[in-house]
């Protein structure tokens, strides 16, 4: 898949909420796939 744009999300905070914002907005020009569920590290 030459065209495939991959984004990737990096941060102390907010990658969620980021990651859902830029599925909403991009999934109305192109086809968008988003992984599932959240990949958290634990604070300590």
């Amino acid at each position: 898949m030459p065209d495939l744009k991959i984004i990737g999300v990096t941060g102390s905070y907010g990658k969620t909420s980021t990651k859902h914002y830029l599925n909403r907005i991009l999934s109305e020009h192109f086809d968008v796939m988003m992984t599932p569920g959240s990949y958290n590290t634990t604070m300590v």
